[in-house]
C-alpha cells in the first residue's frame, strides 16, 4: 500500500482545496509536481530557479508570464525557461492544474533574471511529468529571439534579495541599490513580477527551503538558513505558498527517495 503524508486541514476559507505533492525521478534530476483540484477563485504565483511548466486540467486557469498573458486550454501546457522562471496563474472556481517544477542546474533564484518568451504546447492531460518535462524541453528548442533582459534595476533589486536573504530586508535600501524611488520600485516588482519586494523574497525562501529539505536538511536549520527567526512564521510561509507545511513536505520527498517512486501529499 503506498504511504501518504498529510499535511493539517486548511483553513475553512480554503476547506475544498486539494493540494498534492509528488516527486518523479531520482536525485537530483527529480522532477516535483504540485497538482490542485478544485482550486478557489484566487491567484497564485510560482517563482522558481529553472524551468516550470503549468498544466489545465480545467478550463479556467489563466497566467500571466512577463507581458504575456492568456488562457490555457484543457490539457495545454505553459512552459517557461529558467533560470528564476515566474508565472502568475488565476483561477475560476473549481479549476484544476498541475505545475512541474524543473531541477535546478546551479543557479539561484534572481541570479540571471530574464523575460523569457512562454510557449504553450497542446499535450494529452494524463501525460506523465517525465514526458512533460521532456516535451516541454523540444519546444523551448524552437524559441528563435534570445530572452530580453529585465530593466537592470529590478534585477540588480532581485539579485540582492537572493544573496541577502538571512539579512533584514528595508525596503528604503533595496530602492537606493536599484537607483530608483521606493514606490517606483513596489511599482515595478508589481509589473514585471506581480509581486511585491517582500512577497518576491517569501517565494525565494521557500524555493530555497524546498532544495534543501529534498537534500536531506531537517526543518529547524533550514529555516534559519532561508532567513526565518522561528519555525512558526518558516511553517506558515511554507504553507501559503506551497499548500502544506515544511515537515509534511519532507517526509514525502524522502518516501519518494527512499522507494524510487512517486509519493503524494495531500493538504485536503
Amino acid at each position: 500500500m503506498a504511504r501518504t503524508a498529510r499535511a493539517p486541514r486548511p483553513t475553512s476559507s480554503c476547506e475544498a482545496l486539494s493540494v498534492r505533492w509528488s516527486r518523479h525521478g531520482e536525485g537530483y534530476a527529480a522532477l516535483e509536481v504540485l497538482e490542485v483540484d478544485e482550486a478557489p477563485s484566487r491567484a497564485w504565483s510560482f517563482v522558481w530557479p529553472a524551468r516550470v511548466m503549468v498544466q489545465a486540467r480545467s478550463a479556467g486557469v489563466r497566467f500571466r508570464a512577463g507581458r504575456q498573458r492568456g488562457e490555457l486550454a484543457l490539457g495545454s501546457v505553459l512552459v517557461i525557461d529558467g533560470p528564476s522562471a515566474h508565472v502568475v496563474l488565476h483561477t475560476d472556481r473549481g479549476a484544476s492544474f498541475r505545475v512541474v517544477f524543473g531541477r535546478p542546474e546551479g543557479t539561484a533564484p534572481g541570479a540571471a533574471l530574464e523575460v523569457r518568451t512562454a510557449r504553450v504546447v497542446d499535450l494529452d492531460v494524463d501525460l506523465d511529468p517525465v514526458r512533460i518535462d521532456e516535451r516541454a524541453r523540444d519546444a523551448l528548442r524552437t524559441v528563435g529571439p534570445a530572452p530580453r533582459r529585465l530593466d537592470a534595476r529590478l534585477a540588480r533589486a532581485c539579485q540582492h534579495i537572493a544573496q541577502t536573504l538571512t539579512e533584514e530586508l528595508r525596503l528604503e535600501d533595496l530602492a537606493a541599490i536599484a537607483g530608483v524611488h521606493r514606490c517606483h520600485l513596489c511599482r515595478v516588482f508589481a509589473q514585471h513580477l506581480g509581486l511585491s519586494p517582500l512577497r518576491f523574497r517569501a517565494h525565494v525562501r521557500v524555493a530555497r527551503a524546498r532544495a534543501l529539505l529534498a537534500a536531506g536538511a531537517d526543518c529547524i536549520s533550514v529555516a534559519h538558513e532561508v532567513g526565518y527567526c522561528d519555525q512558526s512564521h518558516f511553517n506558515r510561509s511554507f504553507r501559503e505558498i506551497t499548500g502544506t507545511t515544511p515537515g509534511a513536505y519532507a517526509r514525502v520527498v524522502r518516501i519518494a527517495c527512499e522507494t524510487g517512486s512517486a509519493r503524494w501529499l495531500s493538504a485536503a
